[in-house]
């Protein structure tokens, strides 16, 4: 999935982890291992890493994890998490300066009002 996110802001993310036997359902009891990169400009992909865990919301097979302010104060981050078992789940996340609502200034041209717009 792609995510477009504000530069240098954080993100709460949730997500299911999908169970590699039965696709049609959520795996529980896991702990999801996070792999993550970031990009700024033309430069390579480099190690990043999450200081948090991911933890999953209930006994729902959905998970969630704070991403931090200066996790994202890159151009581009792109998160995996894996844990045997379970069909791999990754979100690339393209930073922007601004976003569609910051364009308003009051000529009327607001746009959106969500901090953040994914990409399926």
């Amino acid at each position: 999935m792609q995510i477009e996110h504000k530069k240098n802001t954080a993100y709460y993310l949730a997500f299911p982890m999908v169970d590699s036997a039965i696709p049609e359902t959520f795996k529980t009891g896991v702990s999801p291992v996070d792999t993550a990169y970031s990009k700024d400009g033309a430069g390579a992909w480099t190690a990043l890493a999450i200081a948090a865990v991911a933890a999953e919301i209930g006994t729902t097979g959905l998970y969630e994890i704070d991403l931090t302010a200066a996790e994202l104060n890159h151009d581009q981050v792109v998160i995996k998490f894996a844990v045997a078992g379970t069909a791999d789940t990754a979100f690339l996340m393209d930073m922007r300066t601004e976003l569609a609502q910051d364009l308003g200034n009051g000529s009327g041209k607001e746009i959106g009002r969500a901090s953040c717009r994914e990409r399926v």
